[in-house]
């Protein structure tokens, strides 16, 4: 789609543009905004077709644009969030099913800042629904979560491809930059809440000031084989999930997409999934032991002791997210207590459950 303008303002997302978009015509729009994004805005577009519109033609659609501040998208430019996204979308989505929204129109513009997603609104699918970080969901639903990230995971693993990806960055590109990994992480704990200081357990307290010296060579583990195609933002908040025995698993929000160990996604997903009726303690094995199981279905040779050190290794990214996640974003929403708190309960897990003192000891010396 060379000449489709790329719109920057909801108001731009008429008719007309979405008749170019779907090659149909479309007579009237309403677009709806959905709330809670920090990296771009999302709209929910549904439109009404004039006689003689493809059959089958979607009903609604949802459409990312980047954010209206142009200080907060030069931010996400500099940082590619924009690009990868749409990188994703034109090279890797076609290739991978059911399992990621359709995609209709992806297009970036470097020198303007505008990108646009056009993509399937997932809970148009029956029986699907958008998961929430907060109401959590049942143990089958996690479990077929944890499935589909492995599958996803076996389909790139150490696949050549990626390398040739130039916009497809490793964990010590995402980083604040090498030898910045350390102040960045003091200075994330310091900003955190007082409330929050106060909760760390003994382990999270040591797990930190061990990686505040360690944090480099952890994301150089976490870059090293076997890598895969990671979400690498894989909580709740950004899979649609069916209802059926075997639940459908769509993945969308594919902003911070990166090449690393697929144990990244598997451990994020896991401690911060609020699991009904069960504790973490209690709902962790059967989480990670779903996607090892699934992994090894799919070919991958894998070794269990690979497997518990790699998630072990991984398991610092998840301090490090749910740090940054409390101490930099503004959660003064309704639902943004229950959330930071959601993240903070993921570090005391695995920092403690994990023994990551211990291992950034052994594995990590001096």
């Amino acid at each position: 789609m060379p000449d489709l303008p790329i719109p920057d303002a909801p108001e731009e997302l008429t008719s007309d543009w979405l008749s170019a978009v779907l090659d149909t015509p479309v007579a009237s729009v309403v677009v709806e905004p959905i709330d809670g994004g920090l990296i771009a805005r999302t709209f929910r577009v549904k439109p009404s077709y004039t006689l003689g519109a493809t059959s089958g033609a979607p009903t609604a659609l949802i459409v990312k644009l980047p954010m209206a501040d142009l200080g907060i998208r030069a931010r996400n430019e500099a940082r590619n969030f924009y690009s990868r996204e749409v990188a994703f979308y034109q090279h890797h989505a076609p290739l991978m099913g059911a399992s990621v929204p359709t995609c209709f129109a992806a297009m970036h513009e470097p020198a303007s800042m505008r990108s646009m997603l056009v993509l399937e609104d997932g809970t148009t699918r029956p029986g699907m629904r958008v998961g929430d970080n907060v109401a959590g969901c049942s143990l089958r639903e996690a479990v077929a979560a944890s499935r589909g990230f492995a599958r996803l995971h076996a389909q790139w693993w150490d696949d050549p491809r990626l390398l040739a990806e130039d916009w497809l960055p490793t964990p010590i590109e995402i980083g604040p930059g090498p030898g910045l990994a350390a102040d960045e992480l003091r200075a994330l704990w310091a900003q955190l809440p007082n409330a929050h200081q106060q909760a760390a357990k003994p382990a999270l307290r040591e797990t930190v000031e061990l990686l505040s010296t360690r944090m480099d060579r952890v994301y150089e583990e976490t870059a090293s084989a076997p890598w895969t195609l990671t979400h690498w933002d894989s909580r709740l908040d950004n899979l649609l999930i069916g209802s059926g025995t075997e639940p459908e698993v769509v993945t969308f929000d594919w902003q911070i997409v990166s090449r690393a160990q697929g144990a990244r996604d598997l451990v994020q997903f896991a401690a911060t999934t609020a699991i009904h009726g069960m504790s973490m303690e209690q709902a962790w094995p059967e989480l990670t032991a779903a996607y090892y199981t699934a992994l090894v279905a799919e070919g991958i040779a894998y070794s269990r002791a690979d497997f518990d050190r790699a998630v072990r290794i991984a398991a610092n990214q998840t301090v490090r997210t749910a740090v940054a996640v409390v101490a930099r974003f503004d959660f003064t929403n309704e639902r943004g207590p229950a959330l930071a708190a959601r993240f903070f309960d993921s570090a005391n897990f695995v920092a403690e459950h994990l023994d990551l003192p211990g291992l950034l000891r052994e594995e990590f010396p001096g």
